[in-house]
């Protein structure tokens, strides 16, 4: 550990406000903050990492799970990337939804990492093989975003029993949006992303009970890329019902401005469906 200190105090530190051997120490911290409680072997340090463009540190920790990295920024000190191994000791189970005390860990834990900030936070925890996963997705006027890539919110996979951390990487910093009143209101949007289904069935020759209904329209911001500001769109999703089964399809590829009225469609092939 000391001759990979000593080789970093070498390095350019320029625009860092921590050194090497402070950023080891953090990281340390924050690992037992967080449930890791094992002993940890410093294994690399180094001043760059692919996940940010600005000075950061990336401390590589092993343990008995294996190599873990924590990444922080070189200028504050804050969290940019936490990535542990999986403790082999603990058996997977099948899918389920987390428990309202797994719900409440995370939560725990966001704070503990320094981002339960004054913007809201809308946690939706998913369905997981194993550890616990979940999307703290940030809001904005009370608004998420719709973008997947990236995506606008902390994500935060952990052990069910331990609760110890696996990965957590924070949101990239929020864009600038063009308002939150929308010009549009949401039943005008909703029939307009109605008749783009029905135009885009006939097309294809389908009835209309191939897609059936959508839903109750959304409203939130997405980001193009080629925008600094985010624009204000409404979402729909569609459903299907067959046999009294409703089964939800998903949001559509397409929004509508919700300040023109126009009908745009998202710059992200993983983004919705169309029918």
């Amino acid at each position: 550990m000391l001759g990979i200190l000593a080789a970093v105090c070498a390095l350019q530190t320029q625009g860092r406000a921590i050194d090497g051997e402070t950023a080891v120490a953090r990281a340390q911290r924050l690992m037992r903050s967080v449930g890791f409680l094992e002993k940890f072997t410093l294994h690399s340090l180094n001043e760059h990492h692919y996940i940010s463009k600005e000075p950061c540190w990336s401390v590589g920790l092993t343990s008995k799970r294996g190599p873990m990295t924590v990444v922080l920024d070189a200028r504050t000190g804050r969290i940019l990337l936490m990535q542990g191994g999986e403790d082999p000791a603990i058996p997977y189970a099948s899918n389920r939804p987390p428990t309202p005390e797994n719900t409440r860990r995370a939560w725990k834990l966001l704070h503990l990492l320094g981002y339960n900030d004054s913007v809201t936070l809308a946690a939706r925890a998913g369905y997981t093989n194993g550890p616990i996963g979940a999307i703290f997705y940030r809001t904005l006027h009370g608004l998420t975003f719709f973008n997947l890539n990236p995506t606008y919110g902390h994500r935060l996979v952990m052990e069910p029993k331990t609760g110890a951390i696996n990965y957590f990487q924070p949101s990239p910093p929020l864009p600038e949006v063009n308002g939150w009143n929308p010009e549009i209101s949401g039943p005008v949007a909703r029939k307009k992303i109605s008749l783009w289904v029905e135009r885009r069935l006939q097309e294809q020759h389908r009835p209309k009970i191939d897609t059936g209904q959508t839903e109750k329209p959304e409203l939130g911001y997405w980001k193009f890329r080629g925008e600094t500001t985010a624009r204000l769109v409404w979402q729909v999703a569609g459903y299907i019902n067959m046999n009294g089964v409703r089964y939800g399809g998903g949001a559509y590829r397409i929004f509508v401005d919700a300040m023109t009225g126009d009908l745009i469609e998202p710059d992200d092939a993983l983004i919705g469906a169309n029918p």
